[in-house]
């Protein structure tokens, strides 16, 4: 029984299955024994009745040379969760995927309107919504177990990690240099992990959503630019990355 080196942490919507898919090709990177995508998502640390022996099971015993990764990327945004990787797992190292806020947003809303039409509100009255509540609450807990304004803001999620972790101990990666330099990335992502490079030699983008017919409304979308713009100058302090 093992515990991962490293975790795609997220986001959600963000290409992280794509990046998962490309860095499971090489030789010295494995994953879960169980769990969705090919033992991707283990989703076990944020369980409410999280147990270590269980979740080491989740995982094979990694050989000399090798590196076990996890990419369950609702981690992100579950405070449980960083307490009990502090605990079990306080040496891991973190890759994050992020993409544009509100571009990921409407993705997520599409996502979970494709798979759920008939419960699933209207955009502007979900995100005006769910912007009302984390206002009335300062911004410190969501009330959305899948909240799409909530998984957008990066900066709280990532600076929650940061005061239990090194800044070492993360990488955080762009989804549109991603799409642009695939091989790039896993390079970097490679040296970070400590493994060898490797060539992969074909990219597909995996569970890429077809929303061609479902565009954002321009008003809509400025709306949210203006509500994340602040956060973004957050996130670039944070971190010196324009998301």
């Amino acid at each position: 029984m093992a515990l991962p080196d490293f975790y795609i942490l997220g986001e959600m919507k963000c290409g992280s299955t794509s990046l998962w898919n490309y860095l499971r090709k090489h030789p010295q990177i494995v994953g879960g024994i169980k769990g969705v995508f090919g033992g991707k998502e283990v989703n076990h640390l944020n369980r409410a009745n999280f147990n270590i022996k269980e979740y080491k099971k989740q995982f094979p015993q990694a050989k000399k040379g090798t590196v076990i990764v996890e990419g369950s990327v609702r981690y992100f945004v579950r405070s449980s969760v960083i307490n009990r990787m502090k605990q079990y797992n306080s040496n891991a190292k973190f890759v994050l995927i992020l993409r544009d806020p509100v571009d990921r947003t409407y993705s997520h809303y599409n996502h979970k309107a494709l798979r759920n039409p008939e419960k699933t509100m209207n955009f502007e009255r979900m995100i005006k919504k769910e912007i009302e509540y984390l206002k009335k609450n300062n911004f410190t807990k969501s009330n959305y177990a899948d909240g799409i304004i909530w998984h957008s803001l990066y900066y709280i999620h990532l600076k929650r990690w940061l005061e239990e972790f090194n800044v070492e101990q993360f990488l955080v990666l762009k989804t549109k240099d991603l799409d642009r330099d695939p091989q790039g990335i896993c390079s970097r992502i490679f040296k970070f992990v400590g493994v060898k490079d490797f060539p992969i030699h074909l990219f597909i983008r995996y569970l890429a959503g077809d929303y061609a017919d479902r565009k954002l409304k321009p008003n809509t979308r400025k709306y949210l630019e203006n509500f994340f713009s602040s956060w973004n100058d957050k996130f670039y302090k944070l971190t010196g990355i324009n998301i």
